[in-house]
């Protein structure tokens, strides 16, 4: 995964949950009791754990791309400079040779030149 692609998709992971969130504040369902309410909540918090899922998959490959493990991710349990770590490490360039996590995608390589 280039840079690139795993910049604008933690873009529009952020974009997607603030959404979310400017929803669940506008209507105030953390204050309403009814039914409808939990489901709604339920169903938001369901699409926010997908989309974190697909962030933590999305940071392993970019950290491969970089021919680091994809134990670094577990420095964000460091409060705050673990975060800063892992955002250097995803900011690095990519390694355009084989790495013992396999070969870089060549083609979209190529289209970046």
């Amino acid at each position: 995964m280039s840079r690139a692609a795993f910049w604008w998709a933690y873009l529009d992971v952020f974009i997607i949950v603030f959404i979310i969130d400017f929803f669940i504040n506008l209507t105030d369902l953390k204050n309403v009791t009814s039914g409808m309410a939990y489901f709604v909540e339920l169903f938001l918090s369901l699409i926010v754990f997908i989309l974190g899922i697909g962030v933590i998959t999305a940071t392993c490959r970019r950290l491969h791309d970089t021919n680091k493990s994809a134990w670094w991710f577990w420095l964000h349990l460091i409060p705050f400079a673990g975060s800063i770590a892992l955002l250097v490490l995803c900011a690095m360039p990519t390694i355009n040779t084989d790495n013992r996590f396999g070969q870089p995608d060549v083609a979209f390589l190529n289209k970046l030149e």
